[in-house]
């Protein structure tokens, strides 16, 4: 079953709450992603991290929003570094 949140907020607040109301299922899906990168291309989670960093100004240009809600969904999941 997938579960519904209803949030209200800032997009950091949003994300806040979506991270620790979702926080097994935010931890499930990056030990999924970790093992496809492992597995597809052979690499670290950290080096999958690192090469994602370039895209994060693309993001922040297209919509600042979306990583102000994504850092609030890391910090409510208890998820360390950076997206």
């Amino acid at each position: 079953m997938i579960k519904k949140l209803v949030l209200k907020g800032s997009p950091r607040e949003i994300g806040y709450a979506h991270g620790s109301q979702g926080k097994r299922e935010v931890h499930r899906s990056l030990e999924t992603y970790e093992k496809l990168f492992r597995g597809y291309q052979q690499i670290s989670w950290a080096e999958a991290k690192e090469r994602a960093l370039p895209h994060l100004t693309a993001i922040e240009k297209y919509d600042h929003h979306m990583v102000e809600e994504m850092e609030g969904i890391a910090k409510g999941a208890g998820v360390n570094g950076t997206i």
